[in-house]
């Protein structure tokens, strides 16, 4: 089922430019660290140091362990055509933590700018990735498909659509392995460098091979960009969700606080601070808790 959606997505998304009349270049948005087409390759690489707060998400009054990691990304990308750029990144985060082991990731993509069209479809492989959707930690093999196309309706203002599709293999313990797919939409008003909100929603569903595991999940967010001066760029997002267990009596209602920056030292090295902050409220007894997780660290472009 996962490769048939996928290769219909994939078909449908890369046919979109032969469809858009109007050709521009990129334009700088959600992603200040890939250079606009000025030249036919841009490359990246990315460092950083990470913090899990409550890396076990225990309840309210448990012990928590707090775990650092260190993680590095190459990246590149190429312009297809004015508009049109393919990108390829590579990825290892290794954990501070002898029971926990180093997780590679690769991920390749296309983004399209066709105003007032605009589009992007990635597919990626995660390793023995950290995997916090269940309720015990776990390294899992991921394989993901996402896709988002935008559409600019008036000067100011954009609608968009998302897709994500993602298997977790969990190896020896199978009754963890899982399946997610989910959509969602938004709408965006860009009339301004220094303030450019987004009201959003998502939903989706996650099957595991554990019955007791399988929900439906929600959620409405509020983002806020800005970018205040060309070496600048803000965002900070609210969001609600909420999870419905399919087979027991369980719901969970998760709040996070997710605020980033990136401030451009120079034409090639970049600052590249985040953090968020999640609580979830459960109706099960003592099963409060609440999580963060931060980083910091440089990008340098070339």
């Amino acid at each position: 089922m996962f490769r048939v959606v996928a290769g219909f997505l994939m078909a449908a998304l890369l046919a979109m430019p032969a469809a858009a009349q109007e050709t521009l270049p990129p334009e700088r948005d959600d992603e200040p660290l890939v250079q606009p087409a000025s030249r036919n390759w841009n490359f990246w690489l990315r460092g950083n140091g990470q913090l899990y707060e409550n890396f076990d998400q225990a309840p309210d009054g448990a012990p928590e362990n707090t775990v650092t990691a260190l993680a590095a990304e190459v990246g590149a990308n190429v312009g297809l055509t004015p508009a049109l750029r393919a990108y390829a990144t590579a990825s290892y985060l290794q954990f501070n933590e002898d029971e926990l082991e180093g997780s590679s990731g690769f991920r390749a993509g296309l983004r399209g700018d066709l105003r007032p069209h605009a589009f992007e479809v990635y597919a990626e492989q995660l390793t023995n990735r950290p995997s916090f959707d269940l309720d015990v930690f776990a390294g899992a093999q991921i394989r993901r498909l996402a896709a988002e196309y935008s559409y600019r309706f008036l000067e100011n203002w954009q609608a968009s659509a998302e897709v994500e599709l993602d298997q977790q293999d969990f190896g020896r313990t199978e009754n963890r392995d899982n399946e997610f797919a989910g959509f969602g939409a938004a709408i965006r008003w860009r009339g301004s460098r220094l303030i450019s909100p987004e009201l959003g929603f998502r939903t989706g569903r996650r099957d595991v091979n554990d019955d007791l595991q399988t929900y439906d999940q929600g959620e409405v967010y509020l983002q806020v960009r800005s970018s205040p001066t060309e070496k600048l760029y803000l965002s900070a997002r609210v969001r609600e969700r909420r999870r419905d267990y399919a087979n027991i009596d369980r719901e969970d209602n998760r709040r996070q606080l997710a605020v980033s920056a990136d401030y451009s030292f120079t034409d090639a090295w970049v600052l590249n601070l985040y953090g968020a902050r999640e609580r979830n409220n459960t109706n099960l007894a003592n099963r409060d808790a609440t999580w963060g997780f931060f980083s910091a660290g440089v990008t340098y472009r070339f």
